[in-house]
């Protein structure tokens, strides 16, 4: 399994958004959605159970895949599932 490397800015995102590194992990590891960015980046979508909020959230994040690791560029928490996932799988 690939290391997953956080950017100082996604680290920052992970504060401020109050995301749980765990739930970006895995979020990040099993995504419900890819979509290709700016190469080589590309979005990840990723549900899961918020602990602050008690809510099911989507963790957007863009990432930067090599061989060797994961790299983290930013990410976002959103309430919106409807608007980043197809009919079915919100």
């Amino acid at each position: 399994m690939k290391p997953i490397r956080f950017s100082p800015h996604a680290e920052a995102n992970l504060q401020a958004r109050e995301i749980a590194r765990e739930d970006a992990e895995a979020a990040i590891r099993n995504p419900t959605r890819r979509e290709p960015g700016r190469p080589p980046r590309e979005v990840v979508t990723g549900q899961y159970l918020d602990k602050v909020t008690g809510e099911t959230m989507l963790l957007r994040a863009v990432i930067e895949e090599s061989d060797r690791e994961i790299a983290v560029v930013t990410l976002c928490k959103t309430s919106k599932l409807k608007k980043y996932l197809p009919e079915g799988n919100a």
